[in-house]
């Protein structure tokens, strides 16, 4: 699941500014129950920003286990056999650190 940070970042500032404008377009901070737009507008910034807030908690939580139930991919390395013992050795290794045999 991939998170639009920047819609989400839009959203809740759009939504402070409705709680502002709300809260001092009334005729006083105990207006937001009025049955103005300003007052409605309010009331829904009131409510969305802390359900917004517990959704980008519970998102977090599912990113990070989804994260973390992921295998860490490694580089793959170039391997070998040694001739010897048949143990795998790096490409790159000038000897067998397992029977000391000098790798071609």
């Amino acid at each position: 699941m991939k998170i639009n940070w920047g819609a989400i970042a839009a959203f809740v500032v759009v939504f402070l500014i409705v709680a502002l404008v709300g809260m001092w377009g009334g005729r006083g901070m105990m207006d937001w129950g009025g049955f103005g737009l300003i007052g409605l507008l309010g009331m829904l910034a009131m409510w969305i920003i802390p359900v917004s807030l517990v959704v980008l908690i519970v998102a977090g939580i599912v990113w990070l286990t989804q994260a973390a139930s992921r295998p860490a991919s490694q580089p793959s390395v170039a391997t070998r056999t040694c001739n010897t013992c048949g143990k795998p050795t790096q490409a790159d290794w000038k000897s067998c650190p397992y029977c000391g045999t000098a790798l071609a």
